[in-house]
């Protein structure tokens, strides 16, 4: 007799109670990723909530890792809270190194009591010249 076959079953998904996703990294007053050593500027980083919780106040975003030299704000806090699908922008004070060449920086979110966000990793990268 033929072997019986299983349908394969859909299994419910659900959704990670603390979950982010990086949305965008603008510059600010001019959105371009070429500068000129010590040329100020902002960098803005926006992040959604993915998860099922509110994102407090106080949730930051710290830099982890870096290529290059570091010519940016480290840690930033935000003032405001996040439902699930509303976002968050963190907006960082930078400027243009004298080391001329590519810089990387690499942001986690984190909650405001220091876990950091599943998702919540954000990469900046500019040119020096």
């Amino acid at each position: 007799s033929p072997a019986a076959t299983l349908a394969p079953t859909q299994a419910p998904t659900q959704a990670a109670a603390l979950s982010a996703q990086f949305v965008y990294v603008v510059t600010f007053p001019e959105n371009k990723r070429i500068y000129v050593p010590n040329e100020e500027y902002g960098v803005a980083l926006g992040f959604e909530n993915t998860g099922t919780i509110v994102w407090n106040s106080g949730y930051y975003v710290k830099l982890v890792d870096y290529k290059g030299e570091v010519t940016i704000q480290t840690q930033l806090a935000v003032d405001k809270s996040a439902k699930p699908g509303e976002r968050i922008e963190f907006d960082l004070w930078a400027f243009g190194s004298e080391t001329l060449g590519q810089h990387t920086f690499v942001y986690q979110l984190y909650t405001e009591t220091g876990i950091a966000v599943p998702g919540g990793v954000g990469v900046y990268t500019y040119t020096s010249e």
